[in-house]
């Protein structure tokens, strides 16, 4: 099984969902899923410091909600396609 983890919303301030995503990055990788995860420069240390994923780095999205939309809409769909993920979260 491929995942790839949508997590360019993560942030260091991401509290709970910061921790969610550290939890389940490091418990797929632990059961032997692949993972890819899209992140962005101010994705936290703690997270993509975990070893065994395929990071992604994407540009900060653009200013304005059209163009924030489209990359985690239809440009981390076709990337994953592009790179074998079979479910993304």
């Amino acid at each position: 099984m491929h995942v790839g983890l949508n997590l360019v919303w993560l942030a260091e301030d991401s509290g709970g969902a910061g921790t969610y995503s550290r939890e389940l990055l490091s418990g797929l990788l632990a059961h032997g899923v692949a993972v890819t995860a899209w992140v962005t420069p101010s994705a936290p240390a703690e997270v993509v410091g975990i070893e065994g994923a395929d990071w992604v780095r994407v540009a900060h999205p653009a200013a304005g909600i059209a163009a924030r939309a489209w990359h985690p809409l239809a440009g981390i769909a076709w990337d994953a396609r592009r790179r074998g993920v079979e479910l993304i979260h």
